[in-house]
């Protein structure tokens, strides 16, 4: 029987040096009150200390002290290996000034699929997510900060081809979060609008002959669980804490339409609402944003399935929803969620209505064998090549989250972004005027390669890069000008402004009117002719 704790207490049993992993995405799925405790702990005691702290998903933080900003203290962590590194800001500023903690960045779902190497006691997994973008070690390795080195990726060849292996690494303390337990144990998550790493960070800190800690929000009897809803077996679990104010999401304690207990009747209403929440992630859109996503989303095709990222990117589903085209498609979410709608900002990791919820580590599996139809992702860089680079902008280190999985399996990609920060342009239906040109993110190289364009290559995948003033597609020796936006200057406002040489293609089409003008883009009509 596991014991029933404090938060206090549970941050007690965690011992100097230990591997401590923790499941989440932002403030979802993730026990925030822990953070609190072990932080408290620390400040008290000195102790724990030298901790590696092991995560897949960003969870919560960013500007704000909490999540594993917890963690920003000298002393407290010796390593941070996670999927995504900006939300543990402070984190960071610690580590770039004292040199500690070392972080290191490997992609979200490579570390999801690790836990479940970790609990079958396998050494690591061998995959082709990260070949060419710089997880690869002959790249530059997933060590971020200066003296992290790059000792948890290796490069192996079988059966003559490439591979990437990511190391396991046995885990001590594993930190769940559910929404009831019985006294054996048993978790379930009926509550949770996505189930994370849950299972199989539990079995891997149970197998490493680690503990596992669950926050609950409610405790019942034995046998009063429905087995099927289980998602977590009891005899995994050591030690239970209670927090009955658990939250679904940062803004809202209970939404049913979150988990399926209730079918909401307008989701894009409750999305659009949601939208503007966010702290640190995604800044309001302006009328270039829309044209970038209006024209991003000509490209989604009736019956697809689809991943949208942070950002412009979740625009496309707001096409798609005002466009009554959402139920044509099916989008998904790293975090698990399969079908419905996405939300966005600090509410990342959530859909409305889904159709079901899967954890992180089979999403992934399903990515990286080529699920995705189409993925419609952000990009802070494209170089001559068609690299992109997501993760590291204006020396800030972000990491690469879910991006390097999606983009390497995806049929298709659909990168979005601006042609150029901060330029200025006069909008009409009858297309751009340019007034002043901004910072361009188009580069001869980009600070990080968070996508390898040779590996696209080298498998045949098609990739758009859309902009406000041009599209641009993946061709053999770097990009190809496809379209241009009416009322753009072919030499001055595209081949001069680049700093590199781009092929254009014969005959260059203009980009649809449609885009820029008031109304629908039609797409209804040509999903469902």
């Amino acid at each position: 029987m596991p014991k029933v704790l404090t938060f206090a207490e549970a941050a007690e049993l965690v011992p100097d040096g230990a591997v401590l992993s923790t499941c989440g995405i932002g403030a979802i799925n993730h026990s925030m009150r822990f953070d609190f405790a072990l932080e408290e702990r620390f400040q008290k005691e000195g102790h724990p200390k030298g901790l590696t702290l092991l995560h897949a998903a960003g969870q919560s933080g960013y500007e704000l002290h909490l999540g594993l900003n917890c963690y920003a203290h000298e002393g407290l962590l010796t390593r941070l290996i996670g999927g995504h590194i900006d939300t543990a800001r402070e984190v960071v500023r610690l580590a770039l000034e004292k040199g500690t903690p070392k972080i290191y960045n490997l992609p979200q779902g490579q570390i999801a699929r690790l836990f479940r190497a970790i609990a079958a006691k396998e050494p690591g997994i061998l995959t082709k997510v990260g070949i060419g973008t710089f997880i690869d070690p002959r790249v530059e390795g997933p060590g971020l900060t200066p003296d992290a080195g790059n000792d948890l990726v290796d490069v192996v060849t079988l059966n003559g081809e490439e591979y990437l292996f990511y190391r396991a690494i046995p885990i001590d303390v594993a930190v769940v979060r559910a929404t009831a337990a019985d006294t054996k144990g048993n978790l379930t998550a009926e509550w949770e609008p996505a189930v994370t790493d849950m299972l199989a960070l539990a079995m891997a800190a149970s197998n490493s002959g680690g503990l596992v800690i669950a926050e609950v929000q409610r405790l019942t009897e034995f046998g009063t669980l429905d087995p099927r809803r289980v998602v977590v077996p009891g005899a995994l679990v050591d030690c239970i804490v209670v927090d009955e104010e658990q939250r679904m999401t940062p803004f809202e304690a209970y939404n049913p339409s979150y988990v399926g207990d209730a079918r909401h009747p307008e989701p894009w209403v409750l999305a659009g609402r949601l939208k503007g929440m966010s702290v640190g992630i995604t800044p309001p859109r302006g009328p270039i944003d829309t044209v970038i996503m209006r024209r991003a989303a000509l490209e989604l095709k009736r019956g697809a399935v689809v991943n949208v990222g942070l950002g412009i990117p979740e625009g496309v589903a707001e096409v798609a929803a005002n466009e009554g085209v959402f139920g044509g498609m099916t989008f998904t979410l790293e975090s698990g969620p399969f079908g419905g709608i996405p939300c966005a900002g600090v509410s990342f990791g959530v859909a409305i209505n889904p159709e079901a919820i899967l954890p992180a580590a089979s999403m992934f599996d399903f990515y990286n064998g080529g699920g995705l139809d189409l993925a419609f992702m952000g990009f802070a860089e494209v170089d001559a090549r068609g690299n992109v680079n997501a993760s590291k902008v204006k020396g800030r280190l972000i990491g690469a989250g879910g991006f390097i999985d999606i983009t390497q399996g995806a049929k298709k990609v659909v990168f979005v972004g601006k042609f150029a920060d901060r330029a200025e342009y006069d909008v009409s239906s009858q297309g751009l005027k340019k007034l002043k040109e901004g910072s361009l993110k188009l580069a001869d190289c980009v600070a990080q390669v968070t996508f390898s364009a040779d590996f696209a290559r080298s498998i045949g995948q098609k990739v758009l890069y859309v902009t406000e003033r041009a599209v641009f597609r993946l061709a053999e020796d770097g990009l190809e000008l496809v379209e241009i936006a009416r009322g753009i200057d072919l030499e001055r406002d595209i081949l001069e402004a680049l700093p590199f040489r781009v092929r254009v293609a014969s005959p260059l089409r203009t980009m649809d009117s449609r885009i820029f003008a008031d109304g629908t883009l039609g797409l209804k009509e040509a999903f469902f002719e």
